[in-house]
């Protein structure tokens, strides 16, 4: 090239980049700036030339760059964590924190125990939960569904069912039970006493060994065991059949002092919520000290509530084949009920024995050594708090305890 060219630029056209225009920057913006910007296809409007370089990245920049990807890759690890933790079913923590997975280590999953899950029903789509597909009970309270259904918008049965029952990726609490399901509970997780009555009356007709019951509503103060989900309560019990219930969400400072219905029959154990680290879930619903009956204050076994288990950020199946984390007293009652049926396959004697006869006396019987074998917190009342109740589930000192019972 031509001296006389080389301070020449070149400027690929507006329109076509392959064609490529010399400029003068020296002249670039004098008085004709307008008339030459025109001219080469240039809008009127003055604009800087972008000078580009073409020199190659010298390794100290190179080595700058990928040195900032680390760091920012480092400092990202936490959130990376925490919705990874979300995303996969992994609340093992829970289980080991109750001896559960202990527990399953003896070779204990619930088998022969018949366990009656009342909610808002079931998706069975999730991979998890298709080994109960041909085994399930169903029984549609809400409407006349033949197959099992889940009204909830955010699953929870679905949820409740997976913590107890799932069996992939996710190992429930006792994935050999015998499961029935009830739909008493609708799309906005809100049920009549009626139904609710109805289905533990079901539950009762199928012979269920434990009645699980994630759900509860607020005590009549004039009478709080005047309730038709009450009665059929007291009548499972009667029978022998077990019923864990959730004590309710309404901790803090609107707690109204009491353990949700059917929680506060004495009979039933009323479950509580931890966090990870043991201490109570801020929204746990206190105990009352009183029966309901009259003044007669509450007698050991049956404080309420009874026991805590972990309830907060719980990770279970869920909808289309999903997981999702869960916190409530809702979570943590079924951990319970996954402990009491590994607790019955060990000790089938406290089975219910379906002859008619009275079998209240074994309920008291576990009650006392799910209270004897309770893991007190340093910050709970002993023997019993009206929050923590007699500790956390302990379900290998359940067990232990319950080996040596012949007859109840």
């Amino acid at each position: 090239m031509s001296r006389e060219l080389e301070h020449l630029e070149l400027i690929p056209e507006s329109n076509e980049p392959r064609i490529l225009t010399a400029v003068d920057p020296q002249t670039l913006h004098d008085d004709d700036d307008e008339f030459r910007t025109t001219s080469t296809g240039w809008p009127t409007d003055r604009l800087a030339l972008i000078h580009v370089s073409n020199r190659r990245i010298r390794p100290s920049g190179f080595l700058l760059f990928l040195t900032m990807l680390i760091v920012t890759w480092i400092l990202l690890q936490p959130i990376y964590s925490i919705l990874d933790e979300v995303q996969s079913p992994n609340s093992d923590w829970a289980y080991q924190y109750v001896g559960i997975r202990q527990a399953q280590q003896l070779g204990l999953y619930g088998g022969g125990i018949n366990v009656c899950v009342v909610d808002t029903g079931v998706d069975l789509v999730h991979p998890d939960l298709e080994h109960l597909s041909k085994t399930i009970l169903y029984k549609d309270f809400v409407s006349d569904s033949i197959e099992p259904v889940d009204y909830a918008e955010d699953g929870h049965g679905t949820l409740i069912v997976g913590l107890l029952a799932a069996n992939g990726s996710l190992v429930g609490s006792a994935p050999g039970v015998k499961l029935m399901v009830a739909s008493a509970l609708g799309e906005d997780e809100m049920g009549s006493d009626e139904a609710v009555a109805n289905a533990v009356d079901w539950c009762k007709s199928n012979r269920a060994d434990i009645i699980s019951l994630s759900l509860g509503g607020s005590q009549d103060i004039e009478d709080p065991l005047d309730n038709l989900a009450v009665k059929s309560v007291q009548d499972a019990i009667n029978l022998g059949i077990y019923v864990v219930a959730a004590a309710g969400n309404d901790g803090g400072i609107n707690d109204d002092g009491r353990v949700s219905v059917p929680a506060n029959v004495p009979g039933v154990i009323s479950v509580g919520a931890l966090n990870p680290d043991g201490s109570l879930w801020e929204k746990s619903s206190r105990g009352d000290n009183l029966a309901g009956n009259g003044e007669n204050p509450r007698e050991s076994p049956n404080k309420k509530p009874e026991i805590t288990a972990p309830g907060v950020n719980v990770v279970s199946t869920w909808i289309d084949g999903k997981f999702s984390s869960s916190t409530g007293t809702s979570d943590s009652t079924v951990f319970v009920t996954g402990a009491l049926a590994l607790a019955l396959e060990s000790n089938s004697q406290l089975k219910p024995t379906w002859d008619n006869t009275d079998r209240s006396n074994c309920i008291q019987v576990v009650k006392k050594a799910l209270m004897d074998s309770a893991n007190p917190f340093e910050a709970q009342a002993i023997p019993h708090d009206d929050r923590y109740g007699y500790g956390a589930l302990n379900t290998i000192g359940l067990i232990e305890l319950l080996g040596n019972v012949e007859d109840c």
